[in-house]
């Protein structure tokens, strides 16, 4: 019994920190470099390592997806929603809400909706970079 009260133990502390973690928007700063797409529960057929995301301190992000696809402009962070406002198109699609589902030193994964369909972005961060650099 003692055994299985310590183990609890551990799995509640390491669900705190995951927890914690995951609150302070901080760790959001620097260059993330995607691993896996999910749209559905499934694993999309793309090269996912061409999506890279980058978070500067002062508010601003940038985005490179594929088929040539950018955006850049401010963020914000409000409970664990991460919201971002592109100003780079010409038109202004407005502000753009994504679940934040996991935030870690070291991996982030977002939660979206791609025209009514659950789509969940696996990221690691990109040691190799710098988080004042942006992606061009």
């Amino acid at each position: 019994m003692r055994k299985a009260s310590v183990y609890t133990y551990f799995c509640i502390l390491a669900l705190l920190c995951t927890a914690c973690a995951s609150e302070d928007p901080n760790l959001l700063i620097g260059s993330w470099t995607a691993y896996e797409v999910l749209e559905e529960g499934e694993v999309l057929d793309i090269n996912a390592s061409e999506i890279q995301l980058e978070f500067v301190d002062d508010l601003i992000y940038s985005y490179k997806s594929t088929l040539d696809y950018q955006e850049a402009g401010q963020y914000n962070v409000q409970a664990s929603y991460l919201y971002t406002t592109d100003t780079l198109q010409q038109v202004q699609s407005g502000r753009k809400a994504v679940e934040i589902i996991q935030l870690t030193p070291d991996s982030l994964q977002l939660r979206m909706n791609d025209e009514g369909k659950e789509r969940i972005l696996k990221m690691l961060r990109d040691s190799s970079s710098e988080s004042t650099s942006s992606i061009d």
